[in-house]
Protein backbone atom coordinates (compact mmCIF):
# COMPACT_ATOMS: atom_id res chain seq x y z
CA UNK A 1 0.00 0.00 0.00
CA UNK A 2 1.75 3.59 -1.11
CA UNK A 3 0.56 6.05 1.83
CA UNK A 4 2.46 9.22 1.14
CA UNK A 5 1.30 10.85 4.50
CA UNK A 6 3.93 9.62 7.05
CA UNK A 7 0.91 9.44 9.89
CA UNK A 8 -1.58 7.34 7.88
CA UNK A 9 1.16 4.46 8.59
CA UNK A 10 1.78 2.41 11.63
CA UNK A 11 3.26 3.95 14.61
CA UNK A 12 5.16 0.81 15.44
CA UNK A 13 9.05 2.17 14.98
CA UNK A 14 7.93 5.85 14.09
CA UNK A 15 10.05 8.86 15.23
CA UNK A 16 9.18 11.28 13.16
CA UNK A 17 5.86 12.83 11.90
CA UNK A 18 4.22 13.93 8.68
CA UNK A 19 1.00 14.80 7.24
CA UNK A 20 -0.78 16.79 4.42
CA UNK A 21 -4.03 19.30 3.45
CA UNK A 22 -4.48 20.73 0.35
CA UNK A 23 -7.28 23.55 0.46
CA UNK A 24 -8.45 25.75 -3.36
CA UNK A 25 -10.51 28.98 -4.05
CA UNK A 26 -11.56 29.07 -7.56
CA UNK A 27 -13.07 32.64 -8.59
CA UNK A 28 -14.37 34.00 -11.83
CA UNK A 29 -15.31 37.50 -11.13
CA UNK A 30 -16.02 40.37 -13.31
CA UNK A 31 -16.46 44.35 -13.28
CA UNK A 32 -18.35 46.61 -15.78
CA UNK A 33 -18.15 50.34 -15.32
CA UNK A 34 -19.93 53.48 -16.23
CA UNK A 35 -19.57 57.41 -16.18
CA UNK A 36 -21.42 59.76 -17.74
CA UNK A 37 -19.97 63.22 -18.37
CA UNK A 38 -18.30 62.74 -15.22
CA UNK A 39 -21.30 63.07 -12.85
CA UNK A 40 -23.08 59.97 -13.31
CA UNK A 41 -21.31 56.84 -11.71
CA UNK A 42 -22.30 53.47 -11.78
CA UNK A 43 -19.74 50.07 -11.16
CA UNK A 44 -21.44 46.48 -11.17
CA UNK A 45 -19.33 43.65 -10.25
CA UNK A 46 -20.31 39.72 -10.03
CA UNK A 47 -18.06 37.24 -8.67
CA UNK A 48 -18.15 33.28 -8.58
CA UNK A 49 -16.36 31.31 -5.81
CA UNK A 50 -15.54 27.61 -5.51
CA UNK A 51 -14.11 25.78 -2.17
CA UNK A 52 -12.90 23.14 -1.44
CA UNK A 53 -13.78 23.78 2.30
CA UNK A 54 -17.45 22.95 0.97
CA UNK A 55 -19.18 19.84 -0.75
CA UNK A 56 -19.21 19.82 -4.41
CA UNK A 57 -22.99 20.29 -3.96
CA UNK A 58 -22.46 23.31 -1.96
CA UNK A 59 -19.18 24.18 -3.16
CA UNK A 60 -19.60 27.51 -5.50
CA UNK A 61 -21.43 30.64 -4.70
CA UNK A 62 -22.33 33.83 -6.36
CA UNK A 63 -21.64 37.15 -5.17
CA UNK A 64 -23.16 40.07 -6.58
CA UNK A 65 -22.50 44.40 -6.53
CA UNK A 66 -23.49 47.49 -7.47
CA UNK A 67 -22.42 51.13 -6.57
CA UNK A 68 -23.43 54.56 -7.83
CA UNK A 69 -22.54 58.07 -7.59
CA UNK A 70 -24.09 61.29 -8.15
CA UNK A 71 -21.44 64.13 -8.65
CA UNK A 72 -23.51 67.24 -7.82
CA UNK A 73 -20.63 69.58 -7.60
CA UNK A 74 -20.44 68.78 -11.87
CA UNK A 75 -24.29 70.25 -12.32
CA UNK A 76 -24.75 73.38 -13.62
CA UNK A 77 -26.08 74.81 -10.66
CA UNK A 78 -23.14 74.94 -8.61
CA UNK A 79 -20.94 76.14 -11.39
CA UNK A 80 -20.40 79.71 -9.14
CA UNK A 81 -19.38 78.00 -6.36
CA UNK A 82 -16.01 78.13 -6.18
CA UNK A 83 -15.18 77.34 -2.65
CA UNK A 84 -16.94 73.77 -3.49
CA UNK A 85 -14.49 71.50 -5.25
CA UNK A 86 -16.58 68.00 -4.57
CA UNK A 87 -19.82 67.05 -3.76
CA UNK A 88 -20.92 63.49 -4.13
CA UNK A 89 -23.64 61.34 -3.47
CA UNK A 90 -23.21 57.47 -3.97
CA UNK A 91 -24.59 54.45 -2.59
CA UNK A 92 -23.58 50.51 -2.55
CA UNK A 93 -25.04 47.06 -2.14
CA UNK A 94 -22.95 43.78 -2.56
CA UNK A 95 -22.93 40.45 -0.92
CA UNK A 96 -19.52 38.65 -0.04
CA UNK A 97 -19.16 35.12 0.59
CA UNK A 98 -17.08 33.83 3.59
CA UNK A 99 -15.46 29.86 3.91
CA UNK A 100 -13.20 30.71 6.75
CA UNK A 101 -13.31 27.04 7.97
CA UNK A 102 -10.92 24.46 8.97
CA UNK A 103 -10.18 21.94 5.98
CA UNK A 104 -12.24 18.69 5.36
CA UNK A 105 -15.20 19.79 7.89
CA UNK A 106 -18.09 18.09 5.95
CA UNK A 107 -15.87 14.57 5.66
CA UNK A 108 -15.79 12.46 8.59
CA UNK A 109 -12.80 12.06 10.40
CA UNK A 110 -11.44 8.54 11.62
CA UNK A 111 -8.69 8.16 14.33
CA UNK A 112 -6.19 4.81 14.11
CA UNK A 113 -4.90 2.72 16.85
CA UNK A 114 -7.82 3.55 18.72
CA UNK A 115 -7.94 0.34 21.34
CA UNK A 116 -10.79 -1.45 22.14
CA UNK A 117 -11.57 -5.18 23.53
CA UNK A 118 -12.36 -7.70 21.28
CA UNK A 119 -12.53 -11.47 23.23
CA UNK A 120 -10.94 -10.55 26.19
CA UNK A 121 -7.77 -9.14 24.10
CA UNK A 122 -6.44 -5.53 23.47
CA UNK A 123 -7.05 -4.73 19.59
CA UNK A 124 -6.10 -2.13 17.59
CA UNK A 125 -8.97 0.00 16.11
CA UNK A 126 -10.43 2.86 14.29
CA UNK A 127 -13.03 5.38 15.43
CA UNK A 128 -14.49 8.34 14.70
CA UNK A 129 -13.60 11.65 16.69
CA UNK A 130 -15.43 14.42 15.13
CA UNK A 131 -18.91 15.00 13.94
CA UNK A 132 -19.55 16.20 10.44
CA UNK A 133 -22.34 18.05 8.33
CA UNK A 134 -22.41 17.62 4.90
CA UNK A 135 -24.76 20.20 3.81
CA UNK A 136 -22.07 23.29 5.12
CA UNK A 137 -22.10 25.82 2.55
CA UNK A 138 -20.99 29.55 2.63
CA UNK A 139 -21.42 32.20 5.32
CA UNK A 140 -22.86 35.25 3.46
CA UNK A 141 -22.32 38.84 4.23
CA UNK A 142 -25.08 41.57 2.44
CA UNK A 143 -24.01 45.06 2.78
CA UNK A 144 -26.05 48.27 2.28
CA UNK A 145 -23.75 51.56 2.38
CA UNK A 146 -24.92 55.12 2.07
CA UNK A 147 -22.67 58.18 1.81
CA UNK A 148 -21.51 61.59 1.30
CA UNK A 149 -18.04 63.27 0.00
CA UNK A 150 -17.20 66.95 0.59
CA UNK A 151 -14.47 68.93 -0.38
CA UNK A 152 -14.12 72.63 0.00
CA UNK A 153 -11.47 75.54 -0.12
CA UNK A 154 -9.25 73.68 -3.02
CA UNK A 155 -9.17 70.61 -0.93
CA UNK A 156 -8.16 72.48 2.38
CA UNK A 157 -11.25 70.68 3.80
CA UNK A 158 -12.20 67.41 3.22
CA UNK A 159 -15.61 65.52 4.84
CA UNK A 160 -17.26 62.46 4.78
CA UNK A 161 -20.34 60.93 5.99
CA UNK A 162 -21.29 57.12 5.79
CA UNK A 163 -24.31 54.93 7.12
CA UNK A 164 -23.94 51.09 6.58
CA UNK A 165 -26.28 48.08 7.51
CA UNK A 166 -24.63 44.89 6.80
CA UNK A 167 -26.26 41.43 7.46
CA UNK A 168 -24.48 37.92 8.05
CA UNK A 169 -26.56 35.14 7.50
CA UNK A 170 -26.00 31.34 7.56
CA UNK A 171 -23.23 31.72 9.98
CA UNK A 172 -20.32 29.34 10.06
CA UNK A 173 -20.69 28.19 14.37
CA UNK A 174 -21.10 25.39 16.08
CA UNK A 175 -24.52 25.17 18.28
CA UNK A 176 -24.55 23.33 21.75
CA UNK A 177 -25.33 19.54 21.83
CA UNK A 178 -26.01 17.32 24.59
CA UNK A 179 -23.64 15.39 26.67
CA UNK A 180 -24.54 11.98 25.82
CA UNK A 181 -23.98 13.23 22.00
CA UNK A 182 -20.25 11.86 22.35
CA UNK A 183 -18.51 14.04 20.52
CA UNK A 184 -17.52 18.06 20.05
CA UNK A 185 -20.51 19.68 17.86
CA UNK A 186 -20.33 20.07 14.47
CA UNK A 187 -20.28 22.87 12.18
CA UNK A 188 -23.57 24.27 10.97
CA UNK A 189 -25.03 27.20 9.05
CA UNK A 190 -26.87 28.71 12.10
CA UNK A 191 -28.24 32.54 12.72
CA UNK A 192 -28.07 35.68 11.76
CA UNK A 193 -26.27 39.10 12.83
CA UNK A 194 -26.46 42.16 12.07
CA UNK A 195 -24.01 45.41 12.23
CA UNK A 196 -25.25 48.81 11.42
CA UNK A 197 -23.82 52.23 12.12
CA UNK A 198 -22.31 55.86 11.02
CA UNK A 199 -19.20 56.76 10.71
CA UNK A 200 -17.86 60.42 9.78
CA UNK A 201 -13.98 61.65 8.72
CA UNK A 202 -13.37 65.37 9.05
CA UNK A 203 -9.95 66.39 8.17
CA UNK A 204 -7.82 69.23 7.06
CA UNK A 205 -4.48 70.10 4.91
CA UNK A 206 -2.18 73.09 3.93
CA UNK A 207 1.09 73.52 1.91
CA UNK A 208 2.75 76.23 3.38
CA UNK A 209 6.28 76.88 1.44
CA UNK A 210 8.50 74.00 2.02
CA UNK A 211 5.90 72.76 5.24
CA UNK A 212 2.75 70.67 4.85
CA UNK A 213 0.70 69.07 6.98
CA UNK A 214 -2.67 67.21 6.98
CA UNK A 215 -4.98 66.48 10.13
CA UNK A 216 -8.22 64.25 10.34
CA UNK A 217 -10.57 63.01 13.09
CA UNK A 218 -12.65 60.45 12.50
CA UNK A 219 -15.53 58.66 14.55
CA UNK A 220 -17.62 56.04 14.35
CA UNK A 221 -20.81 54.64 15.86
CA UNK A 222 -21.81 50.62 15.67
CA UNK A 223 -24.86 48.20 16.88
CA UNK A 224 -24.23 44.80 16.50
CA UNK A 225 -27.23 42.18 17.43
CA UNK A 226 -27.77 38.57 16.77
CA UNK A 227 -31.31 38.43 14.84
CA UNK A 228 -31.28 34.19 14.68
CA UNK A 229 -29.73 31.52 16.35
CA UNK A 230 -30.54 28.23 16.09
CA UNK A 231 -30.04 27.27 19.81
CA UNK A 232 -29.35 29.47 22.71
CA UNK A 233 -25.42 29.24 23.65
CA UNK A 234 -24.65 30.59 27.38
CA UNK A 235 -21.81 28.17 27.67
CA UNK A 236 -19.00 29.29 29.70
CA UNK A 237 -19.09 33.38 30.39
CA UNK A 238 -19.80 34.13 26.53
CA UNK A 239 -23.90 34.24 25.32
CA UNK A 240 -24.59 33.68 21.71
CA UNK A 241 -28.54 34.28 21.93
CA UNK A 242 -31.24 36.49 19.54
CA UNK A 243 -31.14 40.14 20.83
CA UNK A 244 -27.64 40.13 22.21
CA UNK A 245 -24.29 41.42 20.56
CA UNK A 246 -22.80 38.37 18.98
CA UNK A 247 -20.55 36.44 21.68
CA UNK A 248 -21.82 38.81 24.32
CA UNK A 249 -19.69 38.66 28.04
CA UNK A 250 -22.20 36.87 29.82
CA UNK A 251 -22.24 36.79 34.18
CA UNK A 252 -22.72 38.25 36.96
CA UNK A 253 -23.13 41.92 37.67
CA UNK A 254 -20.41 42.98 40.62
CA UNK A 255 -21.85 46.39 42.60
CA UNK A 256 -18.96 46.16 45.14
CA UNK A 257 -16.90 44.28 47.95
CA UNK A 258 -18.53 42.01 51.31
CA UNK A 259 -17.08 45.05 53.77
CA UNK A 260 -18.38 43.93 57.36
CA UNK A 261 -19.13 40.53 58.49
CA UNK A 262 -23.00 41.47 58.36
CA UNK A 263 -22.96 41.14 55.03
CA UNK A 264 -21.16 38.01 54.65
CA UNK A 265 -23.88 36.25 56.62
CA UNK A 266 -26.72 38.29 55.25
CA UNK A 267 -26.25 39.47 51.84
CA UNK A 268 -26.82 37.34 48.53
CA UNK A 269 -23.79 34.95 47.90
CA UNK A 270 -22.99 32.07 45.68
CA UNK A 271 -23.99 29.29 46.82
CA UNK A 272 -21.22 26.94 48.33
CA UNK A 273 -18.10 29.52 47.41
CA UNK A 274 -16.53 30.24 50.82
CA UNK A 275 -17.07 33.75 50.80
CA UNK A 276 -14.86 36.55 53.60
CA UNK A 277 -14.83 40.44 53.74
CA UNK A 278 -13.18 42.23 50.80
CA UNK A 279 -14.57 39.51 47.94
CA UNK A 280 -16.71 41.04 45.39
CA UNK A 281 -20.45 40.97 45.54
CA UNK A 282 -22.74 40.49 42.98
CA UNK A 283 -26.34 41.58 42.10
CA UNK A 284 -29.58 39.63 42.55
CA UNK A 285 -31.19 39.63 39.41
CA UNK A 286 -34.64 38.05 40.18
CA UNK A 287 -34.01 38.68 44.31
CA UNK A 288 -34.38 35.15 45.42
CA UNK A 289 -31.89 35.75 47.81
CA UNK A 290 -29.51 33.30 45.91
CA UNK A 291 -26.88 33.61 43.27
CA UNK A 292 -27.12 31.22 40.70
CA UNK A 293 -26.84 30.88 36.97
CA UNK A 294 -30.47 32.52 37.00
CA UNK A 295 -28.69 35.56 37.90
CA UNK A 296 -26.50 35.89 34.72
CA UNK A 297 -26.75 38.69 32.48
CA UNK A 298 -25.01 40.32 29.24
CA UNK A 299 -22.11 42.12 30.83
CA UNK A 300 -20.92 43.65 27.79
CA UNK A 301 -19.64 43.17 23.67
CA UNK A 302 -16.20 42.76 22.46
CA UNK A 303 -17.48 44.25 19.31
CA UNK A 304 -16.43 48.45 20.15
CA UNK A 305 -19.87 50.45 19.97
CA UNK A 306 -17.97 54.04 19.58
CA UNK A 307 -14.56 54.35 17.98
CA UNK A 308 -12.25 57.22 16.97
CA UNK A 309 -9.47 58.52 15.95
CA UNK A 310 -6.95 61.03 15.26
CA UNK A 311 -4.43 61.47 12.16
CA UNK A 312 -1.38 63.51 11.84
CA UNK A 313 1.50 64.14 9.37
CA UNK A 314 3.56 66.97 8.67
CA UNK A 315 6.67 67.39 6.23
CA UNK A 316 9.16 69.85 6.10
CA UNK A 317 11.03 69.87 2.78
CA UNK A 318 12.70 65.82 2.37
CA UNK A 319 11.22 65.33 6.13
CA UNK A 320 8.34 63.83 7.15
CA UNK A 321 6.23 62.83 10.41
CA UNK A 322 3.25 60.83 11.22
CA UNK A 323 0.83 60.52 13.87
CA UNK A 324 -1.87 58.12 14.51
CA UNK A 325 -3.87 58.01 17.60
CA UNK A 326 -7.12 55.33 17.98
CA UNK A 327 -9.46 54.08 20.33
CA UNK A 328 -12.52 52.03 20.47
CA UNK A 329 -15.29 51.81 22.94
CA UNK A 330 -16.54 48.20 23.66
CA UNK A 331 -15.31 45.80 26.31
CA UNK A 332 -11.68 44.32 27.38
CA UNK A 333 -11.65 41.12 29.45
CA UNK A 334 -9.55 40.32 31.72
CA UNK A 335 -9.02 37.21 34.14
CA UNK A 336 -7.47 37.58 37.63
CA UNK A 337 -6.24 33.97 38.45
CA UNK A 338 -6.55 34.05 42.09
CA UNK A 339 -9.73 35.01 42.27
CA UNK A 340 -10.91 33.40 39.77
CA UNK A 341 -12.74 36.39 38.47
CA UNK A 342 -13.49 38.07 35.30
CA UNK A 343 -13.53 41.92 34.25
CA UNK A 344 -15.19 43.28 31.59
CA UNK A 345 -13.20 46.46 31.46
CA UNK A 346 -14.89 49.03 28.76
CA UNK A 347 -12.56 50.92 27.15
CA UNK A 348 -14.53 54.42 27.76
CA UNK A 349 -13.03 53.89 31.65
CA UNK A 350 -15.97 52.31 33.33
CA UNK A 351 -16.14 48.77 34.07
CA UNK A 352 -18.26 45.74 35.10
CA UNK A 353 -17.25 42.25 36.62
CA UNK A 354 -18.56 38.96 36.10
CA UNK A 355 -17.82 35.78 37.55
CA UNK A 356 -18.27 32.17 35.80
CA UNK A 357 -20.15 28.87 37.33
CA UNK A 358 -17.88 26.36 36.66
CA UNK A 359 -16.43 22.78 38.69
CA UNK A 360 -14.11 25.20 40.22
CA UNK A 361 -16.34 27.82 40.94
CA UNK A 362 -20.07 26.51 41.38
Amino acid sequence: MNLPRINAGSKEGQSTEGFGVESTLRSFFGRTNYAFKDKYLFEANLRYDGSSKFAKSDRWGLFPSVSAAWRISQESFLSEASWLNNFKLRASWGKLGNHRIGDYEYIPKIATSVNYSFFDEVADGVAEVVAVNENLTWETNTSYNLGLDLSLLEGKVQFSADYYNRLTEDILTPVPVSQIFGLPAPLVNAGAMRNKGIEFVIGTSKIQGDFTYDLSFNIGFNDNNVEKYAKPDKSNDRLREEGSPWNAYYGYESIGFFQTDEEVLNDPKVVGAPIQKGDLKFKDQNGDGVINADDRVVLGSEIPGTSYGVNLSFGYKNFDSIYVRNRSGGCLRSFERSSGVSFCKRREGTSKTFRSLDSRNP
